[in-house]
């Protein structure tokens, strides 16, 4: 096997083990790590579900679910119709 085959293969395969990588991390509904954010807004989306959340300075607003402890600091939080966090707010 050359190694311009070789390369080839490697890049190939490199690609395909990021775009699997990305699929995965984007998958909607699925619980995601504990998020923590300064600023700026956080929305857990109708569907979603993450495993607690951390809000600095922002505006929190849950449509989905928060699977443990919902945090903010100096922000506001709202929780919509269908909403639910599991833990303490």
């Amino acid at each position: 096997m050359t190694p311009a085959i070789r390369a080839s293969r490697y890049r190939r395969t490199a690609i395909a083990v990021l775009v699997a990588v990305a699929l995965v991390a984007s998958a909607t509904g699925v619980a995601a790590a504990q998020e923590t954010r300064a600023g700026g807004s956080v929305v857990v989306d109708e569907g979603e579900t993450v495993d607690g959340v951390q809000a600095i300075g922002g505006t929190v607003v849950v449509r989905g679910t928060v699977d443990g402890n919902l945090q903010a600091l100096s922000g506001s939080v709202v929780i919509e119709q269908g909403g639910r966090v599991t833990g303490d707010v």
